[in-house]
């Protein structure tokens, strides 16, 4: 019976996240080697101070993962100290200047964002299968391609057309994609493989909305995973596997 209890609240002074999961989001595009691939493969800022190319493409697909649905939502992760922890920053780009990045995209440099997910992609197909050659790989198994767009429409909020340029609309429906992958490569190779067909709600719930607290302690940052969510085993599991 639920009794509806007076309750007192009061703001907690610590640095606590509700997006936990997101840390082995960047596990995973660290062991990968994503990030390099990116600065490797694009050249459209002059100067790297204080981001660098990954650092703008990565805010994007980070923002979408959490359940961003437009550019301006980056604003919660910039605001967020665990967050800037987790990922080693002092500063995330501001909603403004994200948006100024998509607009430096031209043909060529979106065909080196592809080539740099690309990469991502033979990573995992190396993690997985190793050097053995594969005759045969299944792209779409029961014709799921209906589901797999509709969720990159409303899962990802990939569809959106967040500035008024063609070229930096299809930059931004690329780091959606990367952002889309994300999911399918935790499946492969660190979550149960049955979260590859759960829709992003669900996905979300599950294994990104974790409280968290962000700790700095002897030089290293450490995320502790709330022990009461359901599925914190998991993602204490998935970061082994990544980090072997």
């Amino acid at each position: 019976m639920f009794r509806h209890p007076t309750l007192q609240v009061s703001e907690e002074r610590g640095e606590a996240t509700a997006y936990g999961g997101l840390s082995v989001a960047i596990a995973l595009m660290r062991s990968l080697g994503v990030p390099r691939a990116l600065d490797q493969s694009l050249r459209l800022l002059q100067s790297h101070r204080p981001f660098t190319e990954s650092d703008h493409v990565l805010t994007h697909v980070y923002n979408l993962f959490v359940g961003g649905t437009c550019i301006e939502d980056i604003g919660h992760l910039q605001g967020s100290e665990p967050i800037r922890r987790m990922l080693g920053a002092v500063r995330i780009p501001d909603p403004t200047t994200a948006g100024d990045f998509l607009r430096r995209f031209d043909p060529a440099s979106l065909e080196a964002l592809d080539r740099a997910i690309d990469v991502g992609q033979e990573a995992v197909w190396r993690r997985r299968h190793g050097r053995k050659k594969v005759d045969r790989a299944i792209v779409d198994l029961r014709c799921d391609q209906e589901n797999v767009i509709e969720q990159l429409q409303h899962g990802i909020a990939g569809m959106r057309m967040p500035t008024g340029g063609l070229l930096s609309n299809a930059a931004f429906l690329t780091c959606a994609r990367l952002a889309h992958n994300l999911k399918a490569w935790l499946a492969q190779l660190a979550l149960p493989r049955e979260t590859m067909r759960w829709e992003w709600k669900r996905f979300r719930h599950a294994f990104v909305y974790v409280a968290a607290r962000v700790v700095c302690q002897s030089r290293q940052i450490q995320v502790r995973l709330a022990a009461s969510h359901r599925t914190t085993p998991l993602l204490l599991q998935a970061h082994v596997r990544l980090n072997t």
